[in-house]
């Protein structure tokens, strides 16, 4: 569905940068698995695009607490999913 108004190209930001968060779970793995190097310039650029999001709640929610997981990623996705449907909604 074609968003037409302006809440609607604001939801669609939201889900592309969804889509950025999820490559960057991917590419993490993929880093971990030893396939490309953290310092690889695509990775890093990523990071700096989704890092201003993931790192306030990584403060809140510090990996000692988890088992040292990071659920960051999964609850900012979570998080954009509900403020995009409540911005399609204007």
């Amino acid at each position: 569905m074609m968003p037409h108004t302006f809440g609607g190209y604001i939801a669609a930001a939201i889900n592309i940068y969804i889509l950025i968060l999820i490559l960057d779970v991917i590419l993490s793995y993929v880093a971990l698995a030893g396939k490309i190097s953290s310092f690889h310039p695509l990775v890093q650029n990523i990071r700096k695009i989704v890092n201003p999001v993931l790192d306030p709640i990584r403060k809140i929610l510090p990996p000692y607490r988890t088992a040292n997981l990071d659920f960051s990623s999964m609850i900012a996705i979570v998080l954009l999913q509900v403020i995009a449907g409540m911005v399609w909604r204007m």
